[in-house]
């Protein structure tokens, strides 16, 4: 599974990106997601000397931040729409921007499906677009992320505020291939392990 953020492209097969929701915690992950507006001083940020290169995340809210951010240099942008804008998603596939479309809970397998072939039809690469669906927590939740893994499309796991590194584990061994958290240290240990394992098993 290959997923391209910017110009460098991943084999998510047998690993997931880590990405912080707060940029003060952004040490251990390899994508820092901020608001539309604030992309240009994270980028700056990420590229200093002697700071890690981390991709930079932006979430938009219409074609307008699509462009902001997308000039101030924002490798994905993250639609909380769920793609149901065209506007935004052609704004994306304009900038060359990855696209991760984020569903509530509840939102129909198909309707996502049929959102991310829309997303493709307007120019946005296959290996440039990322679905974010809502996982049930509990003892639901391990079903409910294969059944969407076997869309086949790569997934976007959001943490929560208050991440449980059983849930991310669950979630990962699942197929999910990114991790959205508030905590990622303790997520990149969890998908460093499963790295292993899944590196192991191929």
């Amino acid at each position: 599974m290959l997923v391209t953020l910017g110009t460098r492209a991943y084999d998510l097969t047998a690993r997931a990106l880590v990405v912080a929701t707060r940029p003060a915690a952004s040490g251990d992950a390899d994508v820092v997601e901020v608001g539309a507006t604030e992309v240009a001083g994270v980028a700056e940020t990420a590229g200093a000397a002697g700071a890690p290169a981390v991709a930079v995340a932006a979430v938009v809210h219409g074609p307008e931040d699509v462009e902001a951010a997308g000039r101030a240099g924002a490798a994905l942008v993250i639609d909380p729409r769920g793609l149901a804008d065209g506007a935004t998603v052609r704004a994306a596939a304009a900038h060359r921007a990855a696209v991760l479309g984020l569903f509530g809970a509840g939102a129909d397998p198909a309707t996502i499906v049929e959102r991310a072939h829309a997303a493709v039809a307007l120019g946005v690469p296959p290996a440039r677009l990322l679905l974010g669906p809502a996982l049930p927590a509990g003892p639901g939740m391990l079903g409910a992320a294969r059944r969407l893994a076997a869309l086949g499309w790569p997934l976007a796991y959001d943490a929560g505020p208050a991440p449980s590194p059983a849930a991310v584990a669950t979630a990962v061994a699942a197929g999910w291939r990114l991790v959205r958290t508030p905590d990622p240290r303790a997520a990149r240990r969890v998908c460093a392990v499963l790295a292993a394992i899944l590196e192991a098993q191929r």
